[in-house]
């Protein structure tokens, strides 16, 4: 999965609550057009330099080079080792490879019985797919309100027409799920997928489990503690490690267990949960991918903020 040219352009804002300056930027730049075409190459990003799974912070704003495996220097060819610097800028290796969670797993076993009002972390999916979450609700200008998840969810198996019929508990949940939207657009690069809210469904913001109301969306910081509610592993914690590209994904961030956390950060029944902050509950992610041979385990969340206006509609 190469990384998109378009990686390069990262958002306004994003730059301004991360306080990225224009030295860090060009070097991101820099380091997308040497690494993007590269097979071996899995994300570049903008992050904390990061030493044995800890993080050095004081070390300032790094460029990460993800990359699938890493090898002894000395059996890494002159012309594909990463140099320390890119443009001035600290460099950091990290291994990861980040692949689009898939529905396989089920949190109920197929005996989950509808719950409503629907709420982020519902079970959620395609009424032909297997298992997803509900990331929340949104609408546009005149109204009409729309369920957030995944694009992959929405478009599980390859299978998608505009009107598709979306249900509650996702079908490898329930035996009886009951149909609440209908398919109405995705945006691949964020991998974010919307729904037309049938009329009668209840549905509002507040999350599952946690109980939390998610507030609008806001572009997340490097160390952000983020929280999801997820249809297969329920309430899991994480740190904002890095932001940029990782595959096709942007812009996205890294977000990284928290020391002490035994369970895996996510499972694939968890596509489409809403990542919110820990502390001021708003929202900052969609989760899209993982990599659970990571250590710590990671998973890869595409920004809510840029998701909202991309589909230009407001967070309900």
């Amino acid at each position: 999965m190469t990384i998109a040219s378009s990686s390069t352009r990262v958002p306004r804002e994003l730059s301004h609550e991360n306080g990225f300056g224009r030295d860090v930027l060009a070097a991101y730049r820099e380091a997308v057009r040497r690494y993007a075409d590269e097979l071996w190459v899995t994300g570049v990003s903008i992050g904390v330099k990061e030493i044995a799974g800890d993080i050095a912070p004081e070390a300032g704003p790094v460029i990460a080079i993800h990359i699938r495996r890493k090898q002894e220097l000395a059996r890494v060819r002159k012309v594909d080792r990463i140099p320390s610097q890119i443009l001035g800028i600290p460099t950091d290796v990290i291994e990861g490879t980040y692949t689009p969670s898939s529905g396989a797993v089920a949190a109920a076993a197929g005996f989950a019985s509808p719950v409503f009002p629907l709420r982020p972390g519902s079970s959620f999916a395609r009424h032909d797919g297997s298992a997803a979450t509900l990331g929340g609700v949104l609408r546009d200008e005149a109204g009409v309100r729309f369920l957030l998840s995944a694009g992959h969810a929405l478009r599980e198996g390859g299978r998608f027409r505009r009107g598709d019929l979306m249900v509650h508990p996702s079908p490898a949940d329930s035996r009886t799920p009951v149909g609440v939207a209908r398919y109405e657009d995705v945006h691949l690069g964020l991998d974010a997928g919307i729904a037309r809210l049938e009329a009668t469904i209840q549905v509002n913001n507040r999350a599952l489990l946690s109980s939390r109301q998610i507030l609008s969306p806001r572009m997340p910081r490097r160390l952000d503690i983020l929280e999801k509610s997820g249809n297969a592993t329920h309430i899991t914690r994480g740190q904002v490690r890095n932001i940029g590209a990782f595959g096709r994904f942007f812009p996205a961030m890294r977000i990284v267990s928290l020391p002490g956390d035994t369970g895996p950060i996510s499972l694939g029944g968890d596509s489409g949960a809403t990542w919110y902050d820990a502390t001021t509950f708003v929202a900052k992610g969609l989760h899209v991918a993982i990599d659970l041979n990571s250590n710590p385990p990671s998973a890869i969340a595409t920004l809510t903020a840029e998701i909202a206006r991309q589909f230009r509609l407001t967070w309900e």
